[in-house]
């Protein structure tokens, strides 16, 4: 298995908000020991961001639509709604795009209208449930009814809008990424990212044909927040981030049906297992796994050692990455993102 690193030179910001978020037990999914001592918290799986689309057919209502949505960008009685612009991406194929801010949370809501390609749904929406929450939904929920007199208003949009995108996360609370093994199940290309002190940030597993980088990763979340500036979710607990990109067209209502994505991902924790030898050449070999491939890793060994590094590996990964245990919250999580509230 082919793996490409990269280095990225970090933007230290001059300050940084710590804070400690507490672990509810409704937050975790399950939680795992690491060599006896340290206890992982892998967390259930929430949405990141998503994009809909909904369809309005009839000719002089789209015209009204749109003028109303540009309107508001430039009125200053609407200071919640400005101007979006978009020079590449699936964002780039709409006419006319506004954000639409939430004041308390500053998450900002994307609204687009009049796409490039007539085959696209007229309408296309994207935001982050989670990070606006229960209030921020409703005052999506309150500004897109009213922004169209309730002719199209936020139920219509999810009871007849369907999902172009959707983007997953679970976390995990006291592992670092220097401690797990990523692979996809699938082979393929495996993209990692390192900071700038050559420590491993970010890792891409299976590169699509024509895609520049896996829409599916996990990376160091604590180092992200850090550099954005951002508050520690978690202190100074080590942060991380599994996150899947799922394109699909689903209904909106129908979302709880989604597959479980994370299954095609394979995660191996270092010290979630007794180690085959000293713990040092168990760091080395994961190490080797990383630029090698596990095969290639494997064939460096002594052929006395070969099976039983094998044996600890397939463990390592059973003991940490429990995909099916992550999902089998997700249609309990997907109520409590709230985008069904208010039908």
């Amino acid at each position: 298995m082919a793996v490409t690193f990269l280095l990225k030179t970090p933007a230290s910001p001059l300050s940084n908000k710590t804070g400690l978020k507490k672990l509810k037990n409704s937050d975790i999914a399950y939680s795992t020991g690491m060599f006896g001592k340290n206890t992982v918290h892998v967390l259930r799986p929430k949405i990141d961001k998503i994009s809909i689309t909904y369809d309005i057919q009839n000719a002089q209502d789209q015209k009204g639509v749109d003028a109303l949505l540009a309107q508001a960008a430039i009125d200053g009685t609407c200071p919640e709604y400005e101007s979006a612009t978009y020079s590449k991406g699936k964002a780039w194929g709409y006419k006319t795009s506004v954000h639409l801010k939430h004041p308390d949370t500053n998450e900002r809501i994307l609204i687009q209208t009049t796409p490039n390609k007539k085959q696209n749904r007229f309408m296309r929406f994207e935001f982050n449930p989670t990070k606006l929450g229960k209030a921020g939904m409703q005052f999506f929920r309150e500004e897109l009814d009213g922004l169209f007199g309730g002719h199209y208003s936020y139920s219509n949009v999810i009871t007849e809008g369907h999902i172009t995108r959707v983007d997953i996360a679970s976390d995990f609370v006291g592992v670092t990424m220097n401690d797990i093994l990523v692979r996809s199940v699938k082979p393929g290309i495996t993209m990692a990212f390192l900071g700038k002190a050559g420590v491993l940030e970010s890792v891409y597993p299976s590169k699509p044909p024509k895609g520049e980088i896996s829409p599916n990763k996990v990376y160091d979340k604590k180092q992200d927040q850090w550099r954005k500036g951002n508050t520690l979710e978690f202190g100074g607990l080590p942060h991380l981030r599994a996150e899947i990109r799922v394109e699909t067209d689903l209904k909106v209502t129908d979302l709880h049906k989604l597959k479980n994505h994370f299954s095609k991902l394979n995660i191996i924790a270092r010290a979630a297992i007794t180690p085959p030898e000293e713990e040092h050449h168990w760091r080395f070999f994961f190490d080797s796994c990383r630029v090698r491939g596990v095969k290639g890793a494997v064939d460096q060994l002594p052929d006395h050692l070969k099976e039983p590094y094998e044996i600890a590996l397939r463990d390592a990964g059973k003991a940490f990455w429990r995909p099916d245990k992550i999902w089998s919250y997700w249609p309990k999580e997907f109520k409590k993102s709230n985008l069904l509230d208010g039908l």
